[in-house]
């Protein structure tokens, strides 16, 4: 389930963006994940993340994760 929500930074022209996800794959693939986020030039902020293990000796790895970037609000005509 995918949640996702915007508010307006308070004394200041900007707005605050977040995502709740999950995401599902083996271990190498939520490594590969976390070091995309890690690595990209955006401005990421990694709120919280729960991990478990899924499966017959953790074959399948669940992530669930919150993400949130600022920018600026667009100016009112």
């Amino acid at each position: 389930r995918i949640q996702f929500g915007q508010m307006e930074v308070r004394d200041a022209d900007l707005v605050e963006f977040s995502i709740d996800f999950p995401f599902e794959g083996d271990y190498a693939n939520i490594r590969t994940l976390l070091n995309l986020i890690e690595v990209t030039p955006s401005f990421l902020i990694l709120d919280a993340f729960n991990l478990s293990s899924t499966g017959e000796l953790g074959d399948k790895v669940r992530l669930q994760f919150r993400l949130r970037t600022v920018f600026h609000r667009e100016a009112q005509p």
